[in-house]
C-alpha cells in the first residue's frame, strides 16, 4: 500500500507544482525561510491529497486486479 500512496504521491506532485507556478503572479522573495515553508507546506499538502486519492480510486481497481487475476490462475491450475 505504502508503494501504490508514494506513486500516487509522485504523481500529484507534478499537478501542485504547476497550479502553484502558474497561478501565482505577485513577485516571490526567494530566502531559506520561505523556501523551508514552501517545501513542508507542498509535501504536507501533496500527501493530504494523495492518501484520499490512492483509497478512492487505486485500491478499487487493485482489488479487481486481484480477483482478475486469480480467476485466471485458478482456471489454469483446474486444467492440469
Amino acid at each position: 500500500m505504502l508503494s501504490k500512496t508514494t506513486y500516487t504521491v509522485y504523481m500529484t506532485h507534478i499537478l501542485f507544482i504547476f497550479y502553484f507556478f502558474t497561478a501565482n503572479f505577485n513577485t516571490q522573495y526567494i530566502s531559506n525561510i520561505n523556501q523551508i515553508f514552501l517545501g513542508f507546506g507542498a509535501l504536507v499538502f501533496v500527501y493530504l491529497v494523495s492518501l484520499p486519492v490512492s483509497v478512492l480510486f487505486e485500491a478499487p481497481f487493485m482489488n479487481l486486479e486481484k480477483t482478475f487475476l486469480m480467476k485466471k490462475e485458478l482456471g489454469k491450475f483446474d486444467k492440469i
